[in-house]
């Protein structure tokens, strides 16, 4: 049961853009991940999972924000998570993501009345972002540091720390007029444990499809990026006539003189 919790540690590996310093923005995700369970004409279950988040822009390079994923109503996972920006170039940005948190789970089936852990995840993120649309990919290692259940009436806990995933994720957004962005990720995450049953084809898959709100839309970040929407090209269609009409008095007057 243990393995099967651990099997639904996944999270989400989040954006390379931070926010704006000052401003706020939030998240829900919802989707399936996909686990293999001992039964032939069943051999692989969609779970269903899902989650929301909020963020605060501490600069315009440090994002501090707080999550909470569950899986089936049976899997509760919170705790806060740090953005940091290192690079930034044009529609390209990378940085780094990390989010401590605390899991747990309960049933009365087989005895098991409480289980989870304590871990970090920590990963490399690059996101690119163009006209009305972005793209964001991720890796990083999941670290367990304490993991305990209580199995008919008996406690166990271990706290030797451990790598006990590797996470990847791709995820692809873009701009709607009632949202930010509307998005859909793909993410698996390979345990390292050797009889984890639950892998599929090695790793354990995860689809999710959210949508993004608050903050700053994907059409301001385009106009950031090199990418000016209509009002902005007025004004500067504006700025360059006005240039334009004082080089002129400005050459009429030296001809006059």
């Amino acid at each position: 049961m243990i393995a099967f919790i651990t099997g639904l540690s996944l999270l989400s590996l989040q954006d390379a853009h931070t926010l704006p310093a000052r401003s706020s923005a939030w998240s829900a995700r919802s989707g399936f991940a996909l686990l293999r369970i001992d039964v032939p004409s069943i051999p692989v279950v969609p779970v269903l999972t899902g989650g929301v988040a909020a963020e605060r822009g501490l600069t315009d390079a440090v994002d501090l924000g707080i999550r909470y994923q569950t899986d089936l109503g049976y899997n509760h996972l919170l705790g806060p998570e740090l953005q940091i920006r290192a690079l930034k170039g044009g529609n390209w940005a990378a940085g780094f993501h990390t989010m401590a948190f605390v899991r747990i789970a309960g049933t009365t089936e087989e005895g098991l009345s409480l289980g989870g852990e304590a871990s970090t995840l920590a990963s490399a993120v690059v996101g690119w972002r163009g006209p009305r649309s972005g793209l964001v990919v991720g890796a990083g290692p999941n670290l367990q540091w304490l993991l305990f259940e209580r199995l008919d009436g008996e406690g166990f806990v271990d706290a030797l720390p451990w790598l006990a995933s590797v996470d990847f994720s791709v995820e692809y957004a873009w701009a709607t007029p009632w949202a930010k962005a509307l998005s859909v990720r793909l993410e698996a995450a390979i345990p390292r444990a050797p009889d984890d049953p639950f892998r599929v084809l090695g790793a354990h898959p995860r689809v999710l499809f959210g949508g993004h709100f608050g903050g700053r839309s994907l059409d301001q970040e385009q106009a950031q990026a090199g990418y000016p929407d209509d009002d902005r090209q007025a004004e500067q269609h504006q700025d360059q006539e006005r240039n334009d009409r004082a080089n002129h008095v400005e050459d009429g007057a030296l001809e006059d003189r």
